[in-house]
């Protein structure tokens, strides 16, 4: 008998830590994510951005990392979207604006939602200037498709 309330307390234990480990794990993404993009916040950003900058000069072998550019994207007229078209369609559009400027850069490159309509992206490893301008040539184009 004592055996059996001994695993039965076990099994227990087991699934509240696991519980305690997923909500753990839940509140780490939601202190480093946006709520309505799923993009990194504000302070994901900057933690990002130093760790980039840090990484710019050489890697560990002494080799040059190539460049880091800094883009930071406003919605004109995203106010009077709101205003006129209410909040769901402000909101859809700063999804679908997530998901444009997602699906246009690397998987190494970071795009964050800084707050209301404000993006900022960052670009590592970027050979030169015309590198950078050609990706926000890119990204442009992608937001004004339709």
């Amino acid at each position: 008998l004592a055996a059996s309330v001994l695993a039965f307390l076990l099994r227990r234990l087991r699934r509240a830590s696991s519980a305690l480990q997923t909500s753990q794990d839940e509140a780490q993404y939601l202190a480093f994510h946006d709520t309505l993009t799923g993009l990194p916040n504000r302070a994901l950003f900057e933690d990002r951005l130093r760790r980039a900058l840090l990484r710019t000069t050489h890697d560990t072998a002494g080799h040059d990392m190539g460049k880091v550019a800094l883009l930071y994207l406003d919605l004109d007229r995203f106010k009077h979207i709101n205003d006129t078209l209410g909040h769901p369609a402000g909101d859809e559009l700063v999804r679908q604006t997530a998901a444009r400027l997602q699906h246009t850069v690397r998987e190494v490159d970071t795009v964050a939602r800084l707050g209301g309509d404000e993006f900022a992206l960052i670009l590592i490893d970027i050979r030169d200037i015309r590198a950078a301008e050609d990706i926000a040539e890119r990204l442009l184009q992608k937001l004004q498709e339709p």
